[in-house]
């Protein structure tokens, strides 16, 4: 059985590898149907480039070009023969194995305060929502 997974793929527009590689993760997909593939263009669009500096800093690794790809928490620079190997093994352990999605790496090791609503507020209400359904409950069972 295949799992969800999400690969992250920094590219130049008009760079001839990424434009290899980027065919290459198309083809995969096929293979892998649940395998999720987000482009980020890092030459023109610097809040991508910055994306990709904070995922190479949380993954303790170093780029110089792209194009640039992340599997798990595993990192790739520039497409030639071994790198399509080793970028098709990880993504065959992924689709097997859970792996860590690379923006929670980077979320992590960013120390990124939980989120006041989503991490804290909500699972709070649910509890109490919980708590309140059973007193009722309770409360009704005991009277009848």
């Amino acid at each position: 059985m295949h799992k969800s997974f999400t690969v992250f793929f920094f590219e130049g527009e008009g760079c001839p590898h990424c434009a290899e590689e980027k065919a290459f993760l198309a083809a995969l997909k096929t293979r892998y149907p649940d395998l999720r593939v987000l482009d980020y263009e890092v030459w023109s669009n610097k809040e991508n480039a910055r994306l990709l500096a904070a995922m190479t800093q949380a993954l303790r690794l170093q780029t110089g070009g792209v194009p640039v790809t992340f599997v798990g928490d595993k990192g790739f620079f520039g497409f030639s023969g071994a790198t399509k190997e080793a970028i098709s093994q990880a993504i065959a352990v992924c689709a097997e194995q859970t792996c860590p999605n690379p923006l929670d790496i980077m979320k992590a090791s960013s120390g990124e305060a939980p989120s006041l609503l989503n991490d804290i507020l909500l699972p709070a209400l649910a509890l109490a929502a919980a708590v309140c359904v059973t007193c009722v409950i309770a409360f009704i069972t005991r009277k009848t």
